[in-house]
């Protein structure tokens, strides 16, 4: 587990490590909650936005910083209630040209990294109801044991992903859809139907399947976890659970900080065609030790996010770090 100052100062990019001045255009400040958009730098204070539930768009973001651990001491401080920072909430990976708080990174972004800052954005979605409810439901042993579950792979997911869907869910799903050893399909169509061609369209909705419960998805021993629109949001409670995770090396970053988890370590590896999933299922089931000992280090590494006080801690040093050097100047 990594110390509190450790995980602030891998959460800051580059420049925002050291202070400078940077001037923002007044049109990036949004004057009602509407402007408050999603993939798009947003400039904003705690006490002209964040104060009042004026600019409260539905909790969505507006919450990740006012409620729960986003509910920082650091807002109580006149110092700093009144400076500016910039934010991107959604699944955007866009490069930003001033330093930025974001929910996702690139892992091997290189100078793109350098404006970028992860914050725990979107915290309902990827740490709230099934995250949490997953981590009581091993407490509470609901999940039953690893070695009598079903020795299959489940996953459900939607058809997120753009420009990237045909290089993960769509070429999973296309790979092992008719696998025996897999019980995998979307959930849904989430993005508009008129950017697929007729014969992907038809093919994703001969693979749609009735969405799952948590326990329904944990039967299995084997879990997959593959990125959306940025990062897989179920790899947070598939980490936590007591089911082998089996991915691709990830290349997306967030608050979990992926680019620290390790193959075999805190999952098996996937080839980036996933074309070798049937040969890690074999070698899974012949290494049933090393599993749980795979399932035991992943569990361990979500533990550290599982202290309020703690997460809390760190969001405070990680907002007081970013607004002590990034001095943001409207104009």
């Amino acid at each position: 587990m990594l110390t509190e100052d450790q995980r602030v100062d891998y959460y800051m990019g580059k420049k925002t490590k050291i202070y400078d001045t940077y001037k923002v255009s007044s049109d990036m400040i949004p004057k009602e909650k509407n402007d408050c958009k999603r993939d798009i730098i947003n400039v904003i204070n705690w006490q002209d936005h964040l104060s009042t539930s004026n600019f409260d768009n539905d909790g969505y973001w507006f919450k990740d910083f006012t409620q729960r651990e986003g509910n920082i001491p650091l807002w109580e401080n006149s110092k700093y209630n009144k400076k500016w920072f910039s934010f991107v909430w959604g699944d955007s990976l866009d490069p930003v040209d001033h330093p930025t708080l974001t929910k996702v990174r690139w892992i091997n972004g290189g100078d793109e990294n350098d404006n970028k800052c992860i914050w725990k954005i979107e915290q309902e979605r990827h740490w709230g109801q099934m995250f949490l409810g997953c981590v009581d439901c091993i407490r509470k042993g609901n999940l039953g044991y690893f070695s009598r579950k079903k020795p299959m792979v489940g996953w459900r997911g939607a058809t997120t992903g753009c420009e990237r869907f045909w290089e993960n869910r769509g070429l999973f799903v296309k790979t092992h859809g008719d696998n025996p050893y897999c019980d995998i399909g979307y959930n849904w169509i989430t993005l508009d139907e008129w950017t697929f061609k007729p014969d992907e369209l038809r093919f994703i909705r001969e693979n749609l399947k009735p969405p799952q419960t948590l326990g329904q998805q944990l039967q299995y021993k084997y879990v997959v976890s593959i990125d959306g629109n940025d990062k897989a949001s179920d790899l947070n409670w598939k980490l936590a659970s007591n089911s082998l995770v089996l991915m691709k090396p990830p290349v997306v970053e967030s608050w979990l900080m992926e680019g620290l988890l390790r193959p075999w370590v805190h999952y098996v590896p996937l080839a980036d065609d996933f074309s070798d999933l049937n040969q890690k299922l074999m070698w899974a089931e012949n290494n049933l030790d090393r599993c749980l000992q795979i399932i035991r280090n992943a569990n361990m590494w979500m533990g550290q996010f599982l202290d309020y006080d703690r997460e809390q801690r760190i969001m405070n040093k990680v907002m007081e770090r970013f607004i002590d050097n990034v001095n943001i100047e409207i104009v």
